[in-house]
C-alpha cells in the first residue's frame, strides 16, 4: 500500500549494492542531519574509496542487499 511504513533494518557494517552502478557500499556511520536519520556509505570497489551520505529512508530506493548470485559482488573483508 502506498505510504505504508516500512521497517528497514540496516546496521553499520552492512554492504549494499548501488542499483545503478552495481558497486558495493558499506555502511560506516549512522548520523542525524536536520533531525533526519542518515547513513554514511563508503565504496568497497578496489579502485574507488569514495563516500556518500544519504537519508536512511532513501536506502531502499538507491541500494539493495546482495542475495544469491549477487552475493559474489561483495568483497570478503
Amino acid at each position: 500500500m502506498f505510504g505504508s511504513p516500512k521497517h528497514i533494518s540496516h546496521d553499520i557494517g552492512d554492504v549494499l549494492v548501488n542499483r545503478v552502478t552495481s558497486l558495493p557500499f558499506k555502511i560506516v556511520e549512522m548520523i542525524t542531519l536536520n533531525d533526519i536519520p542518515h547513513v554514511r556509505l563508503r565504496c568497497q570497489a578496489p579502485w574507488d574509496n569514495s563516500t556518500k551520505t544519504i537519508a536512511f529512508s532513501a536506502l531502499e530506493l538507491t541500494f539493495r542487499i546482495p542475495t544469491g548470485e549477487d552475493a559474489d559482488l561483495v568483497p570478503a573483508t
